[in-house]
Parts: C-alpha cells; sequence; structure tokens
C-alpha cells in the first residue's frame, strides 16, 4: 500500500491504517529522533516522542500532503525531540547545573571542535558527495531515495557513502582526531 492510500484510510479513521503507518515508518522516526538528539535522550524517551509523533499524525492526517507521510513525521520527529531536549534543559535544578558546569563546558568545547573538524572534512567534498552525506545523515533518506532525487543508482550512492567517509576519516585523522 502505497502512501497515499495509507493517508486516504487514515482521513477516514481507519485504525489499521495507523498501525500500517507505524510498521512501516517507526524505525524512521526513531532513527530521527536519536539522531537529533545526539543520544541524549534515554530509549524510553526515544519511544514515547515516536508514539507522540505518530498520534500527532493521527489527529492531523487532514493536514497532511498526499505522499508526504514519511516527511511529515520525520519534521514533526526533529521538532518533538527539540522541544524535549530544550524543556529537559530548563527543568535541570540550578545546583546541578552548577556542579557540572566545568565539566559541561569542557565536553561542550571539544563537542564544537570536533563538529568544525567535520564539517571542514566534509566541505572538501564534492558537491554531489556532500548532499549525498547530507541526505543520508541529516535526512535519514535511504540509498535509494538519495538515488532517485541525484538521478544515480542507489548501489552507486552506497559507493560514493564508502569513500566520502573514507575521505572524512583520512581528513579527520590528518587533523589530529583520534577514533576511539
Amino acid at each position: 500500500m502505497d502512501e497515499q492510500q495509507l493517508l486516504s484510510r487514515l482521513r477516514r479513521g481507519d485504525e489499521q491504517a495507523l498501525a500500517a503507518v507505524i510498521a512501516r515508518f517507526s524505525a524512521y522516526v526513531v532513527t530521527v529522533i536519536h539522531n537529533r538528539s545526539r543520544g541524549l535522550l534515554s530509549p524510553e524517551d526515544e519511544d514515547e516522542l515516536a508514539s507522540s509523533t505518530f498520534f500527532a499524525l493521527w489527529q492531523s492526517c487532514r493536514t497532511v500532503k498526499a505522499g508526504s507521510i514519511r516527511a511529515w513525521l520525520g519534521s514533526v520527529a526533529r521538532n518533538k525531540t527539540v522541544d524535549r531536549l530544550r524543556r529537559a534543559r530548563m527543568d535541570m535544578p540550578l545546583d546541578e547545573e552548577l556542579a557540572g558546569t566545568d565539566d559541561f563546558l569542557l565536553e561542550e568545547t571539544v563537542k564544537k571542535e570536533q563538529a568544525r573538524q567535520l564539517r571542514e572534512a566534509v566541505a572538501l567534498l564534492s558537491e554531489v558527495d556532500r548532499e549525498i552525506i547530507r541526505r543520508f545523515y541529516d535526512l535519514c533518506q535511504t540509498a535509494p531515495e538519495i538515488a532517485a532525487v541525484l538521478g544515480l543508482t542507489p548501489s552507486a550512492v552506497r559507493m560514493r557513502l564508502v569513500r566520502s567517509r573514507e575521505a572524512i576519516k583520512n581528513e579527520l585523522c590528518r587533523g589530529g582526531f583520534v577514533y576511539e
């Protein structure tokens, strides 16, 4: 069943269609949440956000454009994750926040430096390879989805991912980045 049929059934209140959407997209939604939270949320929190995302689809299915369930779910999952992380940061008691300030600052500084090095390494890739990396990691698209958009074969996309990862790794190692 394609997304258009699922969306039509959702709009009619078909709970089996919702179950089909969950079965098809739950791994994607959890991956988006995990990637956006950078592992700061527990698996239980990730599952709760995924459930909340699917519930939002159930409530708002009439506003979802035809054929864009996956994109809509990804967008909502990212937004809900960012909101959860902001709330968690605001809910932290002041004494806990102050107690870990030095460690937190050091960790944040290291993360920022690693992110800067990674951005620089990715910037050295060709425009097509940068787009493949962005779509694969930021948008959580599969090789066939990327291939369709960029006019490549899925195997070409996978090969470019392998070569791009290797180029990034080599550049990071030249910059002093250490893999654990």
